[in-house]
């Protein structure tokens, strides 16, 4: 068997294998609570976007033909240079957008169908009431499992989960983790 709660790959492996187990928890979600299948032409915003797991994640999803937004909290530039770079390396549109304001987070997240929050631990990017306004909102998954969590409204062990306020249901980090295991435990056999 596989161990379990133990890292078993370096971090940046580790980064991928969460983007991926984050892919692999919402796209039954958008299938069968929405009626949504596959990723081709979703409206994607990853809150966190220039770390390891948030630009793993928004990469994967582009390649997948989802229309990715990196959403910049401090610096605009940074999420360009990541977008330019992903371009080279993979062949892949990513859009960076302001989100360091209230407004712009709000305005990002109207024209969002799922959002990744995977931003750095025990900080909330969030709140509920950012999320409640949207009518496209459908999935939100947050990676982060440190108090407070990254989205308001997700619990850490939530999978499907109606987030207060909101249409979309969340996917929270303990979701996330036990997938992670598993793909961790398939690269291992």
């Amino acid at each position: 068997g596989c161990p379990e709660h133990l890292p078993l790959f370096p971090p940046s492996v580790g980064a991928c294998c969460t983007a991926a187990a984050a892919l692999i928890c919402i796209e039954p979600v958008l299938k069968t609570e929405w009626g949504k299948a596959g990723w081709k032409g979703r409206h994607v915003s990853v809150f966190g976007a220039t770390g390891a797991v948030g630009s793993a994640f928004a990469v994967m999803a582009a390649l997948k033909g989802a229309d990715v937004k990196l959403v910049a909290h401090r610096k605009l530039a940074d999420a360009a240079a990541l977008a330019k770079s992903a371009k080279v390396q993979f062949g892949v549109e990513l859009q960076p957008v302001r989100g360091e304001t209230e407004e712009q987070r709000r305005n990002v997240i109207s024209q969002t169908e799922v959002l990744l929050a995977a931003g750095p631990p025990a900080r909330r990017i969030l709140k509920s009431e950012q999320m409640g306004s949207s009518e496209l909102l459908t999935v939100v998954a947050d990676t982060n499992a440190e108090p407070p969590s990254g989205v308001e409204g997700i619990e850490p062990g939530m999978n499907r989960g109606q987030i207060h306020g909101s249409i979309a249901l969340g996917i929270g980090p303990l979701a996330i983790a036990r997938m992670r295991h598993k793909i961790e435990c398939q690269l291992l056999m």
